[in-house]
């Protein structure tokens, strides 16, 4: 693992305090016993002391030995063409936490390729949150649930999303400053453009030389990625500058 990186996050997590966004106490995630699919393996790690505090079925899943899966290997077996999207979401989404604050029921889901034993890559959605403290409000250890989704392909892209009470997704979107070129493949770029310009499905199919359902999967893929809901959610961040499609 990049000694940067590592030495990075470790200072952010110090200064990262876990803040309720009601009154009403969050229930705690208990990761000992939450229930696991077959296609789920599960490990708990502690940012500030680089260390890999708890995990279960990470052998079943990945193939790795309980003392092999470490915290280094933790982000090491990250496709490399995955890992610096990866990294930066983590990364500006806990730096963002740090000024706007980290309710306990936050969760982050990536969607990114990770390396077996075997050397084999499987595609799998990492759904990660806070483990909270009885005794400090302190960012002290975080979960990540990996499942395996290669079932539904092995498409070579990022997608994440972050979801937390109150959460100003404007703001956020554009502290993390992460724009399309980086999250979008340059089709689905191309069909943005299109999109911008007020062009119809079947229109951007014919522009494009590509079929209408095509068409129909990029868009889908590009509202998934870039979080908004309508055309005009996406054209009012293009305004503010939040993405830049070129």
């Amino acid at each position: 693992m990049d000694k940067a990186l590592k030495q990075e996050l470790k200072e952010i997590s110090q200064d990262l305090a876990v803040t309720p966004f009601s009154e009403k106490p969050a229930v705690e995630f208990d990761y000992n016993t939450y229930p696991l699919a077959a296609n789920q393996a599960l490990y708990v790690m502690s940012l500030a002391n680089e260390e890999i505090i708890y995990q279960r079925k990470i052998f079943e899943l990945l193939g790795y030995e309980e003392e092999e899966f470490n915290f280094d290997l933790a982000f090491d077996l990250i496709h490399k063409k995955d890992f610096t999207l990866v990294k930066n979401i983590i990364r500006n989404t806990l730096i963002y936490s740090q000024t706007n604050g980290l309710p306990p029921e936050s969760v982050l889901c990536i969607t990114h390729r990770i390396r077996k034993k075997n050397g084999t890559y499987i595609r799998v959605q990492s759904m990660s949150g806070v483990c909270q403290s009885p005794n400090t409000q302190s960012f002290v250890q975080n979960y990540c649930i990996l499942q395996d989704i290669s079932y539904m392909g092995m498409h070579l892209d990022v997608q994440w999303e972050w979801t937390s009470p109150g959460l100003n997704k404007g703001a956020y979107l554009k502290a993390i400053q992460i724009k399309p070129a980086e999250i979008l493949t340059k089709r689905e770029n191309q069909v943005v453009e299109l999109i911008l310009d007020g062009l119809d499905g079947h229109t951007i199919s014919e522009r494009l030389g590509i079929s209408y359902n095509t068409v129909k999967t990029h868009r889908k893929n590009i509202f998934q990625k870039t979080q908004c809901k309508s055309v005009p959610e996406l054209m009012n961040f293009i305004r503010m500058g939040l993405f830049r499609t070129k």
